[in-house]
């Protein structure tokens, strides 16, 4: 499904827009209508679909200056409320992320697609021993690459262990 990034909307919405929203009592207003694979609300206007929650954001507040995006202050991706949503760029968004704890862990056993637990990972460092055991032999012990137990081995993964 295309999405506009254009500002050009028409005002006001079409009252058809706001029968998609059912407004929490000092919370979010929710999107029922159509969402894309990210959770956004999206609504056509003439032939074009936008995002929901900037065109409710356009509505009420004014346009969105070239080069900002709007963060949700909720963490709610089909919340149209114009007082959950507010101007910023594409590093506060990822900073709200790291903050809010809503980033993919990247290290250690918190990591969904990790292969190793933080034991096995102890193991291949108190076993290494140049010449006797090396990467390439605890890589295929552990079923990881040799590169892998490298990483770990210079504390790049795994740091905390």
């Amino acid at each position: 499904m295309a999405i506009s990034v254009s500002n050009e909307i028409s005002n006001p919405l079409p009252p058809r827009f706001w029968r998609k929203v059912i407004k929490r009592h000092g919370g979010c207003w929710v999107w029922t209508a159509s969402r894309d694979t990210s959770g956004y609300g999206h609504f056509r206007i003439g032939g074009t679909t936008f995002r929901s929650h900037r065109l409710a954001y356009q509505e009420t507040k004014g346009q969105i200056p070239p080069g900002k995006i709007l963060r949700h202050t909720c963490d709610v991706r089909h919340c149209v409320n114009p007082e959950h949503l507010i101007l910023g760029d594409h590093q506060q968004n990822c900073q709200d992320r790291i903050v809010r704890g809503r980033s993919a862990p990247v290290d250690g056993e918190k990591n969904p697609n990790r292969k190793l637990t933080a034991t096995q990972v102890a193991e291949i460092r108190h076993r290494y021993s140049p010449g006797v055991l090396g990467e390439t032999d605890l890589a295929k012990q552990y079923g990881i690459s040799r590169s892998q137990v490298g990483n770990i081995l210079r504390h790049e993964r795994w740091k905390n262990v």
